[in-house]
C-alpha cells in the first residue's frame, strides 16, 4: 500500500512539473523537459547514426 501511495505521488509530481515546463515555454518545451530531468531521444531519427530523440523520465 506505501509503495503504491509513493509511485502515485511520484507520478503525479512529475506530471505537474512536465505540465508546467511546458507551460512556461511552449516553443522550446523539449529544453524545459530536459531541465527537469527527461532525456530527448527522436523516435524517427536514424539510430545508427548514433544520435536519438525521445523523452524519458
Amino acid at each position: 500500500m506505501i509503495d503504491d501511495n509513493y509511485e502515485k505521488i511520484k507520478r503525479e509530481i512529475v506530471f505537474e512539473k512536465a505540465a508546467k515546463a511546458i507551460k512556461e515555454d511552449p516553443k522550446n518545451w523539449i529544453k524545459q523537459l530536459e531541465d527537469i530531468g527527461f532525456e530527448y531521444f527522436d523516435d524517427d531519427y536514424d539510430i545508427s547514426s548514433g544520435d536519438s530523440i525521445r523523452l524519458i523520465p
